[in-house]
């Protein structure tokens, strides 16, 4: 197995005992058992547990950023299409807990290892208009994220068949926003 599946393997082992134990399960112990590798191998990758835990965020922010093609452009992110496969994405996630597992660890343990989501959200914003449109952009994008940490949590209260609707609305807001910029900007 080369270096770099084994490294995924100890990431994707670390994801899946946070998710289904919490991040008190996160030992060099129970990652050897969930992984099936030793303990010196896991070591060998992650000599601390922070440095695990900064590898699963960035593997996280990774799989987030390449969800769709220019997820990782800033300039790219703040255009309709991408918004709404952004939202898409929030919508669709079936464990979102497994999705933010690493996220979750780090608030929970060591609040300086979500640095590298700070700088990700910085980078995100920095050229976002916080004009009117803007803020409507934002409401609806807050709106998305909030429900999928809800879900995350289990306090989402919005019927599984509402769901689609309240998703409708939230992209129908996004499509209103940007009617004005392709009619010329009215």
């Amino acid at each position: 197995m080369s270096r770099s599946s084994k490294r995924r393997q100890i990431i994707e082992a670390a994801r899946r005992l946070v998710a289904r134990c919490g991040a008190a399960h996160l030992t060099f112990e129970e990652l050897t058992a969930e992984s099936k590798l030793s303990r010196g191998g896991i070591v060998y990758h992650f000599p601390t547990r922070e440095r695990l835990l900064q590898a699963v965020i960035a593997f996280e922010l990774h799989e987030w950023d390449h969800a769709a093609p220019g997820d990782d452009d800033p300039d790219v992110w703040l255009d309709e299409a991408h918004l709404i496969h952004h939202l898409s994405g929030l919508f669709g996630v079936e464990n979102p807990a497994m999705q933010v597992a690493g996220l979750l660890t780090a608030a929970a343990s060591d609040p300086a290892l979500l640095d590298q989501v700070r700088l990700r959200a910085q980078r995100r914003f920095r050229h976002w208009s916080w004009d009117d449109a803007g803020m409507h952009r934002f409401v609806a994008l807050m709106a998305a994220e909030g429900l999928f940490w809800r879900k995350v949590f289990g306090l989402n209260q919005l019927p599984a068949e509402r769901e689609i609707r309240f998703r409708q609305i939230v992209e129908g807001l996004l499509g209103e926003l940007f009617e004005p910029e392709r009619d010329g900007g009215e």
